[in-house]
């Protein structure tokens, strides 16, 4: 007769159905019980909306800038050469301090420029740089444009950019297609237009801002937005820059008060922090110097506002 082994035993053997199988899964249930009850895995966190109201344009806030925009109807619009460019302490100051409605208007996606977060460039940098002005403007409070021209790097003047740009009329067009469709009163070229705005870029888009401003008014310069519907569209007035610093730099015409605006800082600093914040690829001034600067407009054409 075989011996019967410890093993074989039906009197010593252990049960393995339902309840032994329980008893030797409880341990690791117990463990990945614990394991979800640590800070920050019991949840996975929603990916956060970027499309989300500010917290000042909602509530209160939000009620207190709906109704101080009704009480005017003044529309301004500004042009750059790439994001990063524009004057966000004068749009914040008309758009969320005056209820002014505002356009700004960047003729590249700045996808020359240079990157100093990481190695993306050309085509991938320009993606990143129109994300930063968009995330920008909602801070700003206004709406945004681009233009069909390419930032193709430094240009050491106007000349050489427009040569770049195939000429004129594909920049021109742009600007003025949108000056016919937002109708503004106010122009703002971010440059002065001269050699004192340094990149060729700059000085070209001062230099088509001031030729749109009569040109959207010309039902016979780009004729095909006639056809499609569009009006031309005369805005009132134009400002070009003339300089920073608070003292006009070289493009103020100094002793001649009536045709200079000075914009002075006002409280906006968490403005500017965090739109500087958003322009981190390019590399944008810090804070003190970004809140601290002022800018000096020279008003060149113009017809009165009433």
């Amino acid at each position: 007769m075989a011996p019967i082994l410890a093993k074989h035993n039906p009197t010593t053997m252990i049960k393995t159905g339902r309840v032994g199988g329980f008893f030797r899964l409880a341990p690791l249930a117990f463990c990945f019980a614990i394991f979800l009850s640590l800070p920050g895995l019991s949840q996975i966190p929603a990916p956060q909306n970027p499309y989300q109201p500010l917290p000042q344009d909602t509530g209160i806030l939000g009620l207190k800038q709906m109704l101080l925009r009704l009480q005017t109807t003044a529309r301004l619009m500004q042009v750059t050469a790439h994001p990063d460019d524009e004057d966000g302490g004068m749009l914040t100051l008309e758009s969320r301090g005056n209820g002014d409605a505002a356009l700004l208007m960047s003729l590249t996606h700045g996808e020359g420029g240079q990157n100093k977060l990481g190695s993306n460039l050309f085509d991938e940098l320009g993606v990143l740089r129109t994300l930063e002005l968009t995330a920008s403007d909602r801070y700003y409070g206004v709406e945004q444009r681009f233009s069909h021209v390419a930032d193709f790097g430094y240009s050491k003047n106007a000349d050489e950019t427009f040569q770049k740009w195939r000429g004129h009329d594909i920049a021109l067009g742009d600007i003025v297609r949108v000056i016919r469709t937002f109708h503004p009163d106010v122009l703002s070229a971010r440059f002065s237009g001269t050699e004192r705005d340094g990149h060729g870029h700059h000085q070209a888009s001062a230099i088509l801002t001031k030729e749109a401003f009569r040109a959207a008014a010309d039902a016979k310069r780009f004729p095909q937005q006639i056809a499609e519907g569009l009006q031309p569209w005369q805005a009132k007035k134009l400002y070009l820059n003339g300089g920073r610093g608070g003292q006009g730099g070289q493009g103020g015409r100094r002793g001649d008060s009536n045709n200079i605006i000075i914009l002075v800082s006002v409280n906006r600093t968490v403005y500017i922090y965090y739109t500087k914040l958003e322009h981190e690829v390019d590399g944008c001034p810090p804070l003190s110097t970004a809140a601290s600067t002022t800018e000096k407009w020279g008003k060149r054409r113009g017809l009165p506002i009433s």
